[in-house]
Order: C-alpha cells, then sequence, then structure tokens
C-alpha cells in the first residue's frame, strides 16, 4: 500500500460489521491505491451517475486517507447505500462477510459496464 489511512470510522450504532467489511477493503492494496490514484474532486461521480456502490466507496477512501482527523462518521456511505444493501439499513448488527460480498458484487457488477 502507498500510505496508511489517516483516521479511522466512527461506530454508529451496532455497525461494527459495516466498519469490519470496510477494514478488509483498505486493506487491499491494490483496490485502495486505484480509488486513490483518481484526481478526486467530490463534486464529481467518477463512474456515472448509476454506479451509487462505486461512487461511494470512492469517496470514502479519498476521505480515509486524506482527512487529517482521528475519526469520521460513515454515515453518509451508510445512508446512501442502504437502498441497494438492506443490510445498511437501521442499526442491527449483521456479519460484516454478508456485506463485504454485497458490496464487492455491486462493485463488480458496476465496474463490468
Amino acid at each position: 500500500m502507498t500510505r496508511n489511512a489517516y483516521c479511522g470510522l466512527s461506530n454508529l450504532g451496532n455497525t461494527w460489521f459495516m466498519n469490519a467489511a470496510l477494514q478488509s477493503f483498505w486493506h487491499t492494496p491494490d483496490i485502495v491505491n486505484y480509488f486513490l490514484n483518481l484526481k478526486y474532486d467530490p463534486s464529481k461521480r467518477y463512474f456515472g451517475s448509476k454506479w451509487v456502490a462505486t461512487n461511494e466507496f470512492c469517496n470514502l477512501v479519498q476521505l480515509m486517507w486524506k482527512n487529517q482527523s482521528k475519526s469520521f462518521s460513515p454515515s453518509d456511505f451508510k445512508n446512501n447505500l442502504r437502498c441497494y444493501i438492506p443490510l445498511l439499513v437501521g442499526y442491527n448488527q449483521h456479519d460484516s462477510y454478508d456485506l463485504f460480498s454485497r458490496l464487492r458484487e455491486l462493485m463488480r457488477e458496476e465496474l463490468a459496464r
């Protein structure tokens, strides 16, 4: 990996499963480097308006590595993806692998278009 994340994620109730799934992505150097090497503009939708998961993940990676505080809330990520990933509705506990698999599949489908 080219660099370490500068901050962590705040817990939003019982959303530890979401943080654990995202940590799995963030410890995959090729994935992180791909999104970090974009010339990032938060107002631009890099992957088209229908590529919600990929856009949200890109935004989260950029925030994670460029934010100067110790932690930030992933509430926008959670709220923007809950229509596509029902596990993100509410604040119940779920299996982190289920979220990891669904997010991976959504991004794979979006990037294959």
